[in-house]
Parts: structure tokens; sequence; C-alpha cells
């Protein structure tokens, strides 16, 4: 059975636009180049998912002026018809709370019972990969809602569980972490523009066009030509 690769952009919970869709995109090509052998990653193996909490409407009007089609396909979730890779929407919002109960945390308006069932669940996860997204998930929604998870790990009902417990404490350790981090985070410039450099590079070996990567990358065309050239892709 082919291996599903789903990338996943929830960074910016309250907007969505069409950048924010083609710098999605532009990553999932990224993370397409980067396997360890030649087409390891079948572009039919990856979906994207970008999850907000309210529908995203000014951004669907690009994406069908562009000659996709966005349409409903359960409550809470839009598939994006012709895109370049299998894509998604998913309006936390709007999703089902027994069936979405992890997604539905993804929102900036989180109340109580929503975090307390994502919480109840997340401590029963064994697996390693589960967790690990788990904690992403956690990370982007406790920055959003502090107080509400603040609150739980107070009650009682919450700290009676201590796998649960443990989550918590790790949570708020790296939130303290992260909080500390921000200083150090101008440093980081230098690298992210040579990342994107790597980016260009790896689309083009893609065989993107110029004016694609251009759009993707918020490049000139002559500023994608000349990264294309230095690298002798183009």
């Amino acid at each position: 059975m082919a291996r599903l690769f789903n990338l996943h952009h929830y960074k910016d919970l309250t907007s969505l636009n069409i950048d924010d869709f083609y710098k999605t995109l532009a990553y999932a090509f990224l993370y397409k180049s980067l396997a360890h052998e030649v087409d390891g990653i079948p572009v039919n193996q990856l979906t994207l998912s970008l999850v907000r909490q309210g529908y995203p409407r000014e951004m669907v009007k690009k994406l069908e002026a562009e000659g996709m089609q966005v349409h409903r396909q359960y409550p809470g979730i839009y598939y994006i018809a012709d895109a370049p890779i299998s894509a998604q929407i998913v309006v936390t919002q709007e999703l089902d709370a027994e069936n979405h109960r992890i997604l539905r945390v993804l929102t900036s308006d989180l109340n109580e019972a929503d975090a307390r069932g994502f919480l109840e669940e997340a401590s029963n996860l064994t697996n390693k990969g589960d967790k690990d997204n788990i904690s992403a998930v956690l990370t982007v929604s406790m920055n959003a809602n502090y107080a509400v998870y603040e609150d739980l790990q107070r009650s009682e009902l919450t700290m009676d569980c201590e796998p649960l417990k443990r989550l918590m404490k790790d949570e708020f350790d790296k939130a303290e972490a992260r909080g500390e981090a921000r200083g150090e985070a101008r440093g980081k410039a230098i690298g992210e523009a040579s990342g994107v450099e790597k980016m260009v590079v790896s689309l083009l070996k893609a065989d993107q066009t110029v004016d694609f990567v251009a759009k993707v990358a918020k490049m000139t065309v002559e500023q994608v030509r000349a990264i294309g050239k230095k690298a002798a892709v183009l």
C-alpha cells in the first residue's frame, strides 16, 4: 500500500490568503525533492491540509480565478480540485466536535470542553509519531489560547490524570523556552534567506516554470533566473 505524506499548514489560525497556499505548495515540492532517492516521494502521494478557524473566502475566490475549484466534501472540510498537489482546506469552527476533536483546538477561540477532550485523548497516545503530531498541534493551540490551558492545568479534573499532567508540564516548559528564544530570532534571518534559494532551485529542478517559482518564492522572474543560472539548473 502506497504511503501518503500529508503536509499541514496551521501557523496562523485566523487568516489564510493565496500566498499562504503557494508557500505551502512550495514546501511540499521542496519536501518531495529532498527524498533520499529520485522520485522517492511520488507527487501523487503528497497531500496538503490548510487549517483555519474560518472559511477563507478571498483565497477561495483567487483559487477559482486561477482555474481551481473548491467544494465542501464534509462539514468543515473543503477539497481543492485541479491543484498541482491534492489539497484541502479544514475550517475548524465547522468541524464535528466528536469526530474532529484534535483539529477543533486549532482556533483562537477555544472552549474548555474541546480543550479538555483533546488533552484527555492526547494523554492516551503511545505511538511516538502520534505524540509528536499532538505536540505540534498543542503548541499552536496553546499559543493562541494560553489562558484556557492554564485554567485546565489548575483544575483537579485535569490534573488527576498523570499522563495528562506530564503532557501539560512539557508544553508549559516549552512555551517558557520559546519566550526566551524570541530574542535570538533575528539571527536566523540569513539562514532563512538561503533556505528560500534552496527552495527555488528545488522547484526548478522539479520542472516548475520560472513564473510559477517566482510567484511561490515572492521574487521577480529575474531573481529566479539568476538563482537558477547560479545553480546551473537553467
